[in-house]
């Protein structure tokens, strides 16, 4: 299997992103689609405990010159870097990311 983001692997149902992408945000971890206990424990063993600090990561790895593409593979490698379930990592970036293109537009192009 391919390594790094793939929009086509995530599990996530598109009824579920919708609602993730059009609600405030909460700050419970459990609220983004593809986070469940193995990657709420894994977060929080790297001083994430909400999803704004998911949220924060995934803007702090944005610099200039990185391209979409390269943005969500950083946030997907920093994913399972720290551990986070595997079959769940490309549903993560792209409800993270999508949201995000709501609040920032142009920062995820899929």
């Amino acid at each position: 299997m391919a390594e790094g983001y793939d929009p086509n692997r995530s599990r996530t149902d598109p009824d579920r992103l919708a609602a993730f992408i059009q609600q405030p945000v909460s700050g419970d971890l459990n609220e983004v689609p593809g986070i469940g206990p193995a990657s709420i424990k894994a977060l929080n063993e790297n001083g994430v405990s909400t999803t704004f600090g998911l949220i924060g990561k995934y803007l702090m790895l944005k610099e200039s010159g990185v391209e979409s593409v390269e943005h969500c593979d950083r946030f997907f490698y920093w994913l399972r870097d720290i551990g986070t379930a595997a079959g769940h990592r490309s549903s993560v970036v792209q409800a993270i990311a999508q949201k995000m293109e709501v609040t920032f537009p142009g920062i995820y192009d899929a």
